[in-house]
């Protein structure tokens, strides 16, 4: 929901107001919205999932190593 109601269009916006901008072999501007936003939204998606993931492995070290000493 949040890359169809606020990622695709900011692609677009930003991809048509910078000409310059490639995505494969044209520009953002030259694209649709669908085009343009697939592939970038699935790239952000999956940073989201590892950002997520790397956040709670560092907030769960302390528990972790608690474990380790105990054991």
């Amino acid at each position: 929901m949040l890359a169809y109601l606020v990622l695709i269009p900011a692609i677009h916006f930003f991809g048509s107001v910078a000409p310059g901008i490639l995505a494969r072999d044209r520009s953002i501007a030259q694209m649709g919205p669908g085009e343009s936003a697939a592939p970038t939204c699935s790239i952000i998606g999956a940073g989201a999932v590892t950002a997520g993931g790397l956040i709670s492995l560092i907030r769960s070290l302390p528990t972790i190593w608690r474990g380790l000493k105990a054991g």
